[in-house]
């Protein structure tokens, strides 16, 4: 019998001895029962909370792939100590891998009557240690904040630590001061991260400035002297595993003038505007012909289009791309539209099989993606439903399930449909009439993308066709109409 081990440790009070004593644990145990162990598995200072452990990671494919016939572990908090996630790994290998797992210091095994019960109980214990964990730590760092020191993490854009303690920069500070300032005054906060990164000021992460980022540093009462804690806390799904962030009305504030870099005044008006300005809000993007097609061949973001011009979006709002280039976008539009048509009419023969292989395999990859989405849902429940039936839950299985039937029924459906190749030559002769989301639609039907980079004061264009057309083709340059230096203020 072919077998797998997998280790883990988590703290920083565990090594890498650790995973050797569960490693050789386990390879005693296989040795005495005559397992041969083909693969070791092992996860280095990861929490049992996480999902995306790469060893794990590795772990399930194999078992997908049949690499083993039987799983060991040293102990169930190695694999998950979180009761959602041991459950469901649990309910993975026996239904869907159909592999045991042997927890060889239990003496627990997945496919042996009695024993899921126990590791239930045990599963109990080693969430009520996390449980511990949690509170301890959370004791911990309150007793730091009311002791006046700095909880961890990257301080805030304008702060230091030392000795444990904030302090002032006051070269960050000025910064700061000229951000809120400016604000107050009436720019913009795309202005202002412009006038930032032109200048190679970062983020304390290192990255451009952009508005979110500038609107984070505002909202961050620390500037006019107070400083919070405990304002957010992350609640798991017990359904999904996905984990979110909930606002804690009841947490920490202190008062603290020496760490103040703006007046309180002028902090509340900035965040008064940021509250009322449209920025604030959510906003729909207009779609447009173009949208989501033509990306700048430098830095690979979307062009972004304002009014009739298309500029590189990451040039336009944080000046971090050197592609300066500012289209007519009506001209490119009309260039693009001209291009296919002509491509079109020169690569018919065969063409008509290939647009037909083509849209159903679209199709097939949008709705296969949805069903795979749906097929993990799935094994959620019937997980949930094998723990305590539930009506509610039969329910939300039988509709799950009918969902997928009907995607499926659509992929056969896209596979068998008639597509004729005059049809789409008439949509695109009367393309120029159509809505923009029409219009979004039936090119993306051909265009991957279209890549627009600088050369020497005329654009290079890049078509990359889908898998409808065979080929992709390049125009080395267009000058004159249609493509210029970028505009002031865009």
């Amino acid at each position: 019998m072919r077998g797998a081990i997998y280790a883990r440790y988590s703290t920083a009070k565990q090594n890498n001895k650790s995973i050797e004593d569960q490693i050789q644990i386990c390879s005693n145990y296989a040795r005495s029962e005559g397992i041969e162990v083909v693969k070791v598995y092992s996860d280095k200072e990861t929490s049992g909370y996480l999902a995306q452990r790469e060893g794990l990671n590795e772990l399930l494919k194999d078992a997908e792939a049949k690499v083993f016939d039987v799983l060991l572990v040293e102990h169930t908090s190695r694999l998950a100590r979180d009761g959602y996630e041991l459950r469901k790994l649990i309910h993975e290998f026996r239904f869907r891998y159909r592999i045991p797992i042997i927890f060889v210091s239990q003496n627990l095994r997945t496919d042996r009557e009695g024993d899921i019960a126990v590791i239930k109980l045990f599963n109990i214990i080693d969430e009520q240690y996390i449980e511990g964990i949690k509170v301890a730590t959370k004791r911990g760092l309150e007793g730091v904040f009311r002791r006046r020191k700095w909880t961890g993490g990257n301080p805030p854009f304008g702060y230091r630590v030392k000795d444990g303690q904030l302090e002032v920069v006051p070269e960050e500070a000025k910064i700061v001061r000229e951000i809120f300032q400016q604000y107050a005054k009436g720019v913009g906060l795309k202005t202002i991260c412009k006038q930032l990164n032109e200048l190679g000021i970062r983020t304390r992460k290192g990255n451009p400035w952009s508005a979110s980022s500038l609107s984070a540093l505002m909202k961050n009462p620390i500037y006019k002297g107070e400083v919070v804690w405990g304002r957010r806390r992350y609640v798991k799904d017990g359904i999904t595993g996905k984990v979110y962030v909930v606002k804690n009305e009841d947490y920490l504030k202190r008062e603290e003038p020496s760490l103040r870099i703006v007046e309180p005044e002028l902090w509340e008006e900035c965040n008064r505007r940021l509250a009322e300005v449209p920025h604030g809000k959510p906003k729909h993007k207009k779609i447009h012909p173009l949208m989501g097609i033509v990306k700048c061949g430098v830095c690979g973001y979307n062009m972004s289009k304002e009014g009739n011009t298309l500029c590189c979006s990451s040039f336009r709002t944080r000046k971090s791309c050197s592609n300066n280039l500012t289209l007519n976008y009506d001209f490119l539009f009309r260039w693009l539209v001209g291009h296919l048509k002509k491509f079109i009419e020169l690569n018919r023969s065969g063409l008509e099989q290939r647009v037909k292989r083509g849209l159903s395999g679209s199709v097939a990859v949008d709705y296969e993606s949805k069903i795979e989405s749906l097929k993990n849902k799935l094994r959620n429940l019937y997980n949930l439903y094998s723990e305590s039936p539930d009506e509610i839950l039969k329910e939300e299985i039988n509709r799950v399930k009918q969902e997928i039937r009907a995607l499926e029924n659509a992929i056969k459906s896209s596979e068998s449909s008639d597509i004729d190749l005059e049809n789409i030559l008439e949509e695109i002769e009367t393309i120029f009439k159509k809505k923009p989301e029409e219009t979004n639609y039936l090119l993306k039907l051909f265009f991957h993308k279209v890549e627009i980079s600088p050369a020497n004061g005329t654009a290079h264009v890049r078509v990359v066709f889908n898998r409808i057309l065979p080929e992709n083709f390049e125009i080395r340059s267009i000058a004159g109409a249609g493509f210029e230096p970028a505009t002031s203020g865009l």
